[in-house]
């Protein structure tokens, strides 16, 4: 016999008619605000993650300067649980949200302007504690402020608009890796600049989080994973899709109960396949360059038009995974 589930689902038989009221009825689901989220996809997803590591190697001369610089940006994404907890005690959701677009951008701006590792590494760390802070917040405007049958939807919409961008910013990281690429660094500075009034357009009143449909319990208890599949979100190295900070530190806390268990086992081989993407990712346009003589601008292209075939896909995927 089938065990009921813990939780009811409003569409437990086809997670595709989630994406299918989405489509019927965008206008409802999106938020003015997402075009930040989109912009900030174009940014941190596809320019940055081809041209930094190309404009590093290119002045420094030195292969490990980047995997210091790139790793330095991945540890300001881990600071999630900080801005998470810090807008949940302090009510300080909309500082915030529009703060993390703020440090992404002089962090971006920071760098066509300066010439030392100690400098980049700075610069890098505030852009990844900017672009997880901005990335973190917009998940909690929709799991904190809006009603329970709507997270799927909304978070499925919030990502979509987080992936398209990312196809962008490839496309225009093609335009900018024939050796301009303090040109295209300042033009992601300049693409955030817009992000910043564009994400206070729509945001929920956060003066109070009690909405009607609204559960104590944690989100990743509600939320139907599954039926996010459906939805193009960004993929790796930049991954942040939406953070939920509180899973974050109880499952920390509680990773030594798992030790000899096949959960343990299982977080073992997600941490080396992290390990060898993030590796791979954080050099491929120079591995490509170097050992293929593929040119910057071809392969930004060709991840891009990836990107976009990925996009379509997702809809399958959900699909075959149900």
């Amino acid at each position: 016999m089938l065990r009921k589930r813990a939780w009811p689902l409003p569409w437990p038989h086809d997670h595709l008619l989630i994406l299918h009221r989405v489509l019927n009825r965008p206008l409802f689901y999106a938020r003015p605000w997402y075009a930040a989220y989109f912009l900030l996809g174009i940014v941190t997803s596809g320019l940055v993650p081809v041209l930094l590591p190309l404009m590093i190697e290119g002045v420094s001369g030195h292969l490990s300067t980047v995997a210091y610089v790139m790793g330095s940006y991945d540890i300001g994404l881990l600071s999630a649980p900080l801005w998470g907890l810090a807008a949940e005690k302090q009510h300080l959701y909309r500082t915030l949200f529009i703060g993390g677009f703020f440090l992404s951008a002089i962090a971006v701006a920071t760098f066509p302007e300066t010439h030392t590792l100690v400098e980049w590494l700075v610069a890098a760390l505030l852009l990844g504690a900017g672009t997880s802070g901005s990335a973190t917040i917009a998940s909690l405007f929709i799991v904190n402020f809006a009603p329970r049958e709507e997270w799927e939807p909304r978070i499925g919409m919030l990502q979509t608009f987080n992936g398209s961008g990312q196809v962008v910013g490839l496309f225009l990281a093609s335009i900018f890796s024939h050796g301009i690429y303090n040109v295209g660094l300042w033009l992601a500075a300049a693409i955030l600049v817009p992000a910043l009034p564009l994400g206070l357009l729509g945001l929920p009143v956060t003066s109070s989080i009690a909405v009607k449909g609204h559960v104590p319990q944690h989100p990743y208890r509600r939320l139907d994973i599954r039926a996010l599949s459906v939805f193009p979100r960004v993929n790796l190295p930049s991954g942040f899709g939406y953070h939920l900070h509180g899973s974050v530190l109880q499952g920390i806390r509680r990773l030594p109960d798992t030790f000899g268990t096949p959960f343990a086992r299982f977080l073992l081989s997600w941490f080396f396949l992290g390990l060898g993407v993030a590796g791979f990712f954080t050099y491929f346009p120079l591995f490509l360059a170097h050992s293929y003589a593929l040119a910057g601008y071809l392969s930004s292209l060709i991840y891009g038009l990836s990107a976009a075939l990925g996009i379509g896909l997702f809809i399958f995927a959900g699909k075959w995974s149900c």
